[in-house]
């Protein structure tokens, strides 16, 4: 190899290895959301009520002093009514937002606080940032592996947003239908992992040493048969 060759333009091997990894996500991403797009209200309606019933009845859920979640959009598991369990247990509730291209979460006390803002998407109109230190955060995501790793919007939003509260103690908690959840997902650095999964059939958890599934109806709890969507 001559000296110029060496100093001509291009990519580095980094920069390669990056690219690729930003192809195969937008490629998962546009897979997982055509298979998405094909969900029904109803489906969504049926996928959704295991899924919440599980998250209601987590310790982690129930110990929080707080929950920050996202609301539903574009055939997204029903958040909703975790919202309301969330009040009915006493506990500050709190939405997205994006400003300036940053996310915060604002505390909301009623529906009444959020109206549709960019492409639909419901958003806080109050502006109380939420500051909690103990947090249940509901995750919206696109794909999942079972290593914990996430592919979300393509913003970098949460992962930025994890990253600036260090001081804080999340529990991230993605709701997935079983086609989200793939055999691998490459990472980049700033990628940040979820702590659990929750599917219809179980929850996946993240710890240093193992996986714990439990199995279906092992953690319910027949106090959430009114939760009401």
């Amino acid at each position: 190899m001559t000296a110029n060759s060496e100093n001509r333009p291009g990519k580095s091997r980094p920069d390669e290895m990056r690219s690729h990894v930003v192809q195969e996500k937008n490629d998962i991403r546009k897979k997982i959301s055509q298979q998405k797009s094909k969900l029904m209200t109803l489906d969504i309606c049926r996928f959704s009520r295991p899924i919440i019933d599980k998250v209601v009845s987590m310790p982690e859920f129930i110990e929080a002093e707080a929950v920050y979640t996202y609301l539903e959009y574009n055939q997204e598991i029903i958040s909703h009514p975790i919202v309301n369990k969330a009040w009915e247990m006493g506990k500050r509730v709190a939405v997205p937002k994006v400003m300036n291209k940053k996310m915060d979460f604002y505390y909301i006390e009623s529906f009444d606080d959020v109206l549709p803002g960019y492409m639909g998407i419901l958003e806080p109109i109050v502006n109380e940032i939420a500051d909690e230190k103990k947090v249940f955060v509901v995750m919206p995501g696109i794909a999942y592996d079972l290593d914990f790793n996430r592919i979300g919007y393509g913003g970098r939003y949460y992962d930025t947003y994890f990253a600036e509260h260090k001081d804080t103690e999340f529990f991230k908690a993605a709701l997935v239908y079983d086609f989200q959840i793939i055999e691998h997902i490459n990472c980049e650095p700033h990628d940040i992992p979820v702590d659990a999964i929750i599917t219809t059939s179980r929850i996946y958890r993240r710890s240093e040493n193992m996986i714990k599934n439990e199995a279906p109806g092992s953690n319910e709890n027949n106090n959430n048969n009114n939760l009401g969507y």
